[in-house]
């Protein structure tokens, strides 16, 4: 996973039906709040060397304070993703 820099990876959650959700929170371990993902974009692929990476809309939410990244179509195996801030007039209203 791939975060902008106020962020720090803070484990796995798995969930019920098996699968697995990674999260991420604030460097010092303070809670996020939802105005400091407003502007993030999730971006994943099967390929780290690919030049082609999905974004997943609506892929984030904050949960006991951290953020889990939901990729309900990730296939099974590796899967990577990049999370960074949205440039600023880059998203279709």
């Amino acid at each position: 996973i791939q975060l902008p820099t106020d962020f720090a990876p803070t484990g796995i959650v798995r969930l019920g039906d098996g699968s697995a959700r990674l999260t991420f929170g604030n460097k010092d371990g303070s809670s996020v709040v939802a105005s400091q993902i407003a502007d993030l974009e999730v971006f994943a692929t099967g390929d780290i060397k690919s030049p082609v990476w999905t974004e997943l809309l609506n892929a984030l939410e904050i949960v006991d304070g951290r953020v889990q990244i939901v990729d309900p179509n990730a296939p099974d195996g590796i899967r990577f993703y990049q999370v960074r801030r949205a440039v600023p007039g880059s998203r279709n209203q």
